[in-house]
């Protein structure tokens, strides 16, 4: 009796220490499963945070790059545009904060520069007002020492223009409406405008070398070497390799009194602003934004974001 009483005992011992393993390790599985949870949890959190971050970040990124295309648009003043941007962006983040102040996340996005582009395009679209500088010089100095002009096209209306019969007359000191570029190595290319009782408005290009082209015409592509009259025979641009003329470029009016119309231009060269050109009249300068460094911020209780970086519109396009 005494062998078997010390056998249950044995038997009641080691079964309870198998429950007391089995509880151990049903303790540690279940401490597992909660602190997987909890650490799942943690990092779904994180997750939804660094994902919201970067929506964030992309839709200002677009917002601002399409801001930049508008205010290039539709401010006329270029000196207005930096200005003009700070304020847009601004306003475009306090409208989207609330959106995240509901979420419990704080959001920021401000300019920190603004860059324009290093060509300036100089315009005249006020066709009633004769081709003076806006002081009202007649000779006056249009850009100088341009590294190149890339575009350059001109209307010409006859309201002020000369009335002559012979070319010669303008290139021998008539007050013809004229256009001289003058390269690096002093060599000159003019174009002259003026009206003949005959033919109307006429255009005639004096190359550098003394060779003349003349059409019945109010228009020319300047940089193209064409006038709008299909029918008349092309020239040789002042930019072409063919010209005897060298970079920087000087671009000169004279008699500017003598011609109205409009005409634009590109040139290679950060023109400074000055009283020869208007605010947002003509002739006046027009300068585009290029691109605009800004710093994004994005604070919650998880996760704080910053970043500077650069936009320029239309990258992400495609």
């Amino acid at each position: 009796m005494a062998v078997l009483a010390s056998r249950r005992g044995q038997v009641l011992i080691l079964a309870a220490i198998g429950m007391a393993v089995l509880l151990v390790v049903m303790t540690l599985v279940l401490n597992t499963a909660v602190l997987s949870e909890v650490h799942v949890a943690q990092t779904d959190e994180s997750t939804n945070h660094e994902r919201s971050t970067l929506q964030y970040q992309d839709s200002a990124e677009r917002a601002i790059g399409g801001l930049i295309l508008s205010i290039n648009e539709n401010q006329p003043a270029y000196e207005d545009r930096a200005a003009g941007l700070e304020r847009e962006v601004e306003a475009w983040s306090e409208l989207v904060q609330p959106e995240y102040e509901r979420d419990g996340v704080v959001t920021n996005v401000s300019i920190d520069a603004v860059y324009f582009e290093a060509n300036t395009t100089i315009l005249h679209e006020n066709a009633s007002r004769s081709f003076t500088s806006n002081e009202s010089a007649t000779d006056w100095t249009l850009a100088d020492e341009a590294d190149d002009v890339h575009e350059f096209e001109m209307n010409v209306s006859d309201e002020y223009l000369v009335e002559t019969n012979q070319t010669n007359e303008c290139a021998g000191g008539e007050d013809c409406f004229a256009i001289e570029a003058e390269g690096a190595n002093g060599e000159v290319w003019t174009m002259y405008a003026y009206m003949t009782e005959a033919n109307g408005t006429v255009l005639t290009v004096e190359q550098s070398g003394g060779s003349m082209t003349t059409c019945e015409t109010d228009a020319a592509n300047i940089t193209a070497g064409t006038f709008e009259n299909e029918g008349c025979e092309e020239f040789t641009p002042f930019t072409h390799e063919d010209e005897s003329l060298t970079s920087p470029y000087t671009l000169n009016f004279t008699n500017a009194d003598r011609a109205s119309g409009e005409y634009e231009l590109v040139v290679e060269k950060v023109v400074t602003d000055d009283d020869r050109y208007a605010s947002a009249d003509s002739p006046r300068l027009d300068k585009t934004i290029e691109a605009a460094d800004i710093s994004v911020t994005y604070q919650s209780v998880a996760l704080t974001y910053e970043r500077e970086y650069r936009v320029e519109p239309g990258e992400r396009d495609g």
